[in-house]
C-alpha cells in the first residue's frame, strides 16, 4: 500500500461528505467542495490507492436491522481490570444488544 499523504482541506472535506454518503457523485461533490468534477475524481482516486479511503460501508436500515445479529468476542489484555471496567460502563449510541457476556461470567450491571 502507498505511503498516505498530506491531507489538505479540500480532501478533509471530501472525506467529511463522503462518511456521510459514499455515493455523492464527482459533480455533487465538486459543489460543495469548490473544486472540478474531474479534480474531485483524481482526489478521491488518489485517497483510495493510498489508503486513506479503505472502503465504502452499506448501512443497514431499521427496517432490516431487526433479524440481524452478531455475536462478538473482544479480549483484553491480562490485569487490565480498567479497561474491563470501561468497557462495562461504555454505551454505544444506537445500541440493541440484549446481553452483554463480560469477563469472568459476569454480566453488565452485576
Amino acid at each position: 500500500m502507498p505511503k498516505l499523504r498530506e491531507i489538505d482541506a479540500h480532501d478533509r472535506k471530501l472525506l467529511t461528505l463522503l462518511q456521510d454518503d459514499a455515493l455523492l457523485t464527482a459533480d455533487e461533490l465538486a459543489r460543495a467542495v469548490a473544486l472540478s468534477p474531474s479534480a474531485i475524481t483524481r482526489r478521491v482516486r488518489r485517497l483510495r490507492e493510498d489508503g486513506t479511503i479503505t472502503a465504502n460501508v452499506a448501512i443497514v436500515s431499521d427496517r432490516v436491522a431487526s433479524f440481524l445479529s452478531a455475536l462478538v468476542d473482544v479480549q483484553f489484555e491480562r490485569h487490565a481490570l480498567d479497561g474491563v471496567a470501561a468497557f462495562e460502563a461504555r454505551e454505544v449510541p444506537g445500541d440493541r444488544l440484549d446481553r452483554r457476556s463480560l469477563p469472568f461470567g459476569r454480566e453488565r450491571g452485576s
